[in-house]
């Protein structure tokens, strides 16, 4: 196996994998590179794009209605306490 001058490594690479590469690859030898997959993976078609507008729709209703019932309970927990 004949050696190479340089190893790309993506900057997003899972910690586990980085862990066993550095072993074996001598750190001058890193380089550290975007990865040209993120690019691709950000580019998203019209169902993705709405998808992603509805989930943000429904967290928002999510965390309205948990801090309207913590508003509540510390309203009530106030009112206990006077």
């Amino acid at each position: 196996m004949q050696a190479r001058e340089q190893a790309t490594v993506p900057f997003l690479c899972p910690i586990i994998f980085f862990s066993v590469f550095s072993q074996q690859v001598p750190a001058d030898k890193v380089k550290w590179a975007d990865s040209p997959v993120v690019a691709l993976k950000s580019i998203k078609n019209p169902v993705e794009a709405e998808g992603m507008k509805s989930s943000h729709i429904r967290d928002a209703v999510a965390l309205c209605q948990m801090l309207a019932i913590l508003e509540k309970e510390v309203r009530s927990f106030i009112n206990i306490i006077d």
